[in-house]
């Protein structure tokens, strides 16, 4: 895919297509993963009024969908709180993402982890 190849400008207008795709197919966890790889791209690019318009839909779809944060979830806005320099923010999201992580998967829980030491960092 282009967007793990950081060819974002490829990769960001397949990835909004496949979203909808999920969505309009009823694949709700397809459409959620896709999802934050689109948050994680817009982060990468620094594009602030997509990524707010991306988190606040994304929110409104998980309640309205009653589909639970998962730790990457919480992860990737972590990446976007510290791109965006709210770390108080990053910390409240990489702190739920290890607490997700311990019943998901142990790895996003590692990385949850290294995000709440680069916040300590940052802070210090």
């Amino acid at each position: 895919m282009y967007f793990r190849l950081v060819q974002l400008d490829l990769g960001m207008p397949l990835l909004e297509e496949a979203y909808q795709k999920a969505l309009n197919q009823g694949l709700f966890q397809i459409a959620m993963k896709a999802q934050t790889y689109l948050l994680r791209g817009w982060t990468e690019k620094g594009n602030s009024t997509a990524i707010s318009k991306l988190k606040e839909e994304i929110f409104e779809f998980r309640i309205s969908n009653s589909i639970p944060p998962t730790a990457q979830f919480y992860y990737t806005l972590g990446i976007c709180a510290c791109y965006e320099g709210k770390i108080e923010e990053a910390k409240y999201y990489f702190e739920n993402s290890s607490l997700v992580a311990q019943s998901e998967d142990l790895s996003l829980q590692a990385q949850a982890e290294l995000g709440l030491s680069i916040v300590d960092i940052e802070r210090s």
